[in-house]
């Protein structure tokens, strides 16, 4: 055991995922399935032990159709967004960095790429 993701050391992930949604996808729908990912993580970590999120933050680039930077900082505050994502999606790049405290990072990990797999699942990830 190397003590990472304790509560004198963080649980540091970075991620960087390709989406690609289904045909006329608008970008009001994915904003939606973002905001379950990002609740749904959140909600698993302090289920999990997570005593303090230092960030969770990350960039949807969707190219011509914006750029979502959206960012959570613990558990009360909820998620702050900035930018905008527009008309309807074919593609995107998700990137997403998270520091969190008291929970394993194996379990960080684990949770990201399960909730990344259903979030393409729900956009239509071919």
């Amino acid at each position: 055991m190397t003590g990472a993701g304790t509560e004198e050391h963080p649980a540091a992930c970075s991620t960087q995922v390709a989406l690609t949604f289904g045909v006329g996808t608008r970008a009001t729908e994915i904003r939606k399935h973002l905001d379950t990912f990002l609740f749904d993580l959140t909600d698993f970590l302090r289920d999990n032990g997570c005593t303090l999120i230092g960030h969770i933050k990350g960039l949807l680039d969707a190219g011509d159709s914006g750029q979502l930077f959206f960012s959570i900082t613990s558990f009360t505050d909820g998620i702050r967004y900035k930018g905008n994502i527009a008309g309807e999606i074919a593609e995107a790049n998700l990137s997403l960095n998270t520091i969190v405290y008291g929970i394993r990072q194996a379990s960080v990990e684990n949770a990201i790429q399960e909730r990344l797999k259903r979030l393409c699942a729900e956009t239509g990830k071919r």
